[in-house]
């Protein structure tokens, strides 16, 4: 990573400015707007939808994004999945349901949350297009314009482009090798009172940390004293490849 950004400056494709961060040369300013680009300040004003599609350039490797290669979907699987539940339920399955989604596939969810450790009832759950609308619901109920939300810096890009849709300020929190850092965190809270607490703490995007269970309680305690909620993405936590990550609060 470190030669990928030396040769990229050696081109003068960046530029890295001490204190702020490194930025595409010759890009449109964003200035000081915490609302634009990929970073808290300053960058370059791209949204998730470019990336996608400049990383499906030919010859592309991209690291921009948390996708499986299409070789890599279980297709077989999907279809076996899919067939047994139209052979169980038949035209039920693909009707017009409750708005909160298949109730058979609310309790399968509800189940697997609960097996987390997790108190979790078919009622509590909403089923949605993918983890990006979830987000989005959860930042319009619990944000108005104008208001404040707390990531970790850097963060996922999808976040600050529903921040951007809805007039959301992200603040960014530095990060360390353990994931956000919380005496950081509590400064933020103390200076910008925020609506809500962004955090992926299990395998984070983009920078893999894992939170520790006692940063953890730190984070809870936290929230607690301020009296704010966290949205946690754990979009990644099954995807160890050493030890499982650490449990999941019941709080």
């Amino acid at each position: 990573m470190v030669n990928a950004y030396a040769q990229l400056h050696t081109d003068g494709l960046i530029e890295a400015h001490p204190g702020r961060g490194t930025f595409v040369s010759g890009a449109r300013s964003a200035g000081s707007n915490p609302l634009s680009g990929w970073t808290m300040r300053g960058a370059p004003n791209i949204s998730m939808r470019e990336v996608t599609r400049l990383a499906r350039q030919p010859g592309v490797i991209a690291f921009s994004g948390g996708t499986p290669p299409e070789e890599f979907l279980p297709v077989e699987a999907l279809r076996h999945a899919i067939n047994t539940v139209l052979d169980r339920d038949g035209a039920v399955a693909v009707a017009y349901e409750e708005g909160e989604g298949y109730p058979p596939l609310r309790a399968s969810v509800s189940e697997y949350v609960t097996s987390l450790g997790i108190q979790c009832h078919p009622d509590d759950v909403l089923i949605t297009g993918g983890a990006q609308q979830g987000l989005d619901l959860v930042v319009q109920t619990v944000l108005g314009e104008g208001d404040v939300l707390l990531t970790g810096n850097p963060t996922y890009l999808g976040i600050l482009d529903i921040a951007h849709v809805r007039r959301v300020i992200p603040v960014g929190i530095p990060l360390d090798a353990q994931g956000i850092r919380i005496d950081a965190l509590e400064n933020a809270l103390q200076d910008h009172r925020p609506g809500l607490i962004y955090v992926a703490p299990t395998y984070h995007n983009p920078t893999g940390a894992v939170m520790p269970i006692h940063r953890r309680r730190q984070l809870l305690a936290l929230a607690k004293r301020y009296g704010v909620p966290i949205l946690e993405d754990a979009v990644y936590h099954e995807l160890g490849y050493r030890e499982p990550p650490p449990p999941r609060s019941k709080r």
